[in-house]
């Protein structure tokens, strides 16, 4: 083989791995953006938006308390109906029950998109 055969060879090479680590680098980066939570806050949800309740350790106790009374705890699944005008409260349906929320507590559940 010559040196210019030899350097095209390589030069495909190059191209043919770069090509191939940034089709990795693509692969890789769409697992990490499917294993990536989008976290939000429940008051933060628009009307129509789902969510799974991940930390409600931040609210009120007494809050947390009716929520776990109602079934609704960390790993449930909630659907915003409702957002009241004027700082009201967040209508939120989970378990086929629909729940008033102040927004100063919703605004402390952690929440994943769903």
């Amino acid at each position: 083989m010559t040196n210019v055969t030899v350097e095209v060879a390589l030069n495909w090479l190059n191209k043919d791995n770069h090509s191939h680590l940034e089709n990795m680098k693509a692969k890789e980066s769409i697992k990490t953006n499917k294993l990536k939570k989008v976290m939000a806050m429940l008051g933060k949800l628009k009307t129509g938006e789902k969510g799974r309740i991940m930390n409600i350790a931040s609210a009120d106790k007494f809050v947390r308390r009716r929520l776990l009374d109602l079934g609704i705890a960390e790993g449930s699944e909630v659907c915003v109906k409702c957002i009241l005008p004027f700082g009201g409260p967040v209508m939120v349906e989970s378990c086929g029950q629909c729940i008033g929320i102040r927004r100063k507590e919703a605004l402390r559940i952690e929440v994943e998109r769903v």
